[in-house]
């Protein structure tokens, strides 16, 4: 690993001198800030000492990352599969976080927890403090103490200012993007191709950008979600709740991995019988799949849970640990707004993995008794009776489900696709730029649909606005950029009259 980063560190030397050959400062910069992370790579987290006993206490910080605590809410909700709304667990959770938040010392630290509409065993947080479960998990856990096991490591994020990551890394995508545009400028201008000068440049910024990305950030990584396991595990130890529950949980955690490991390769093989029918349905399929599974920077599950280990009997093995809380979870679970919604989530995941497996008259079954009662309303469970109906027949039933789950206080992402994709279909190109124009607004002006706004403002004929789009999504938002260049390819349409 020494080896591998050491070459990676001095790769990226190169790449500065090639950028800063093109003049950019900011290359430079961002190299110098690799070559800090890549040193403490070299360094094991909690060797020496407590991960906490570096935390200084003080006023929590806002990262310049933050967007806002509301629009953070709403941009997650077009990244993921939708939020589930129960008053009661939201007030649950939110104890167990300011319980965790208050023992780490920092004070004033922003956010709230969030449960996903997604069967994973999933959870992330932001750079606005929130922090987002997904409901898979709360079937499998067996003690309140495993719950804050999984909201202390992701606040530790957030203390841990980890998220400053992805400021380098989108700092360095945006260099790159800015780079690439000003040679295609000049080669328009002059009518040249590049010289080797700007050739060596703008491939000493795409060697910087392959060798943080495959190599450097992945490790630092990993290397930060050690240290949220063993701050979480601080932060266990200070709230009083048993350390002992970010074992199990991982110990969990490790059992869905292999569980879906399994469940993966089937579902790889109907994926691909259904791209031979339909390949946008295949796609779709597999796209949401992913969104399921937000765990590729974490590190082996076994190493997790070797490191936590250790690291318990090291600094805490001659302290007299607590029970784990299992009776103030149980009443939670039992109470009949929470078993009532957790009920019908699960019929609603059941009826869409029914879907995936070519039978929808069970799938519509499921859908039907998910939406019911204090989730009639809701957009998931919606969403999944619109397929399911759709797919046995019942139009008129899929469209009413549909209506409701575009009107729901907690909307999905899919809804909006379905809206923008359907009426492309139909060929009609102004009702869908108007859906992707709700999406944006909805779902707090997320760039995800900048590629089907570009593609369908071609399609009207309005070029020069598809143009326009794409030097923004270019320059603001690099990670969108091929797929904004792509769909500003699209074929041109007549300009409206």
């Amino acid at each position: 690993m020494m080896r591998r980063i050491a070459l990676a560190l001095a790769a990226l030397s190169v790449a500065g001198c090639a950028a800063a050959d093109g003049q950019s400062s900011g290359a430079a910069s961002f190299v110098y800030a690799i070559k800090q992370a890549g040193r403490s790579l070299l360094e094991p987290p909690g060797e020496r000492k407590t991960i906490i006993s570096d935390v200084k206490p003080a006023r929590y910080e806002v990262s310049t990352l933050a967007v806002g605590e509301e629009k953070d809410l709403a941009r997650q909700r077009g990244e993921a599969l939708g939020f589930v709304s129960s008053p009661a667990l939201d007030r649950y959770l939110d104890r167990i976080r300011a319980r965790v938040a208050a023992a780490s010392g920092v004070s004033d630290i922003p956010g709230r927890v969030v449960v996903l509409a997604n069967p994973a065993f999933a959870a992330y947080s932001t750079p606005d403090g929130n922090i987002y479960v997904a409901m898979g998990w709360l079937p499998y856990l067996q003690s309140e103490d495993e719950m804050a096991a999984i909201i202390a490591h992701e606040l530790s994020h957030v203390v841990l200012t980890h998220h400053s990551a992805d400021l380098l890394s989108g700092f360095q995508q945006r260099a790159q993007s800015i780079q690439e545009l000003g040679m295609s400028a000049k080669m328009a201008v002059a009518n040249r191709p590049p010289s080797r000068d700007e050739q060596r440049a703008l491939q000493g910024s795409q060697l910087l950008t392959v060798v943080s990305e495959k190599m450097i950030m992945p490790a630092w990584n990993r290397r930060q979600e050690a240290e949220a396991d063993l701050l979480g595990v601080d932060l266990l130890v200070r709230a009083e709740y048993s350390p002992v529950a970010m074992v199990t949980m991982l110990e969990k955690y490790q059992a869905w991995e292999k569980q879906t490991k399994e469940a993966d390769e089937a579902f790889q093989a109907r994926a691909g019988e259904v791209m031979k029918k339909d390949v946008a349905e295949g796609v779709k399929m597999t796209l949401n799949r992913l969104l399921e599974n937000l765990s590729a920077s974490h590190p082996e599950t076994g190493r997790r849970l070797s490191d936590v280990a250790s690291y318990l009997d090291r600094h805490y093995g001659e302290l007299a640990l607590p029970e784990p809380q299992t009776t103030a979870w149980s009443e939670m679970r039992l109470v009949p707004e929470v078993r009532e919604v957790t009920r019908n989530y699960d019929l609603a995941f059941s009826a869409r993995k029914l879907l995936e497996r070519g039978k929808p008259s069970d799938a519509h079954a499921y859908a039907r008794d998910a939406a019911r009662g204090r989730t009639a309303t809701d957009a998931y469970p919606n969403w999944i009776l619109a397929k399911s109906a759709t797919a046995v027949g019942r139009n008129s039933d899929a469209v009413a489900a549909l209506e409701r789950a575009i009107k729901a206080n907690e909307p999905v992402r899919e809804v909006y696709d379905e809206m923008i994709f359907v009426n492309e279909q139909q060929g009609n190109v102004t009702a869908a730029l108007a859906w992707t124009d709700k999406a944006s607004a909805t779902f707090g002006e997320a760039a995800r649909w900048r590629p089907a706004k570009i593609r369908l403002l071609r399609k009207s004929g309005r070029l020069a606005e598809a143009t326009a789009l794409t030097l923004t999504c270019t320059v603001e938002t690099p990670e969108w950029r091929r797929l904004c260049q792509e769909a500003n390819q699209t074929p041109a349409g007549a300009a409206a009259r």
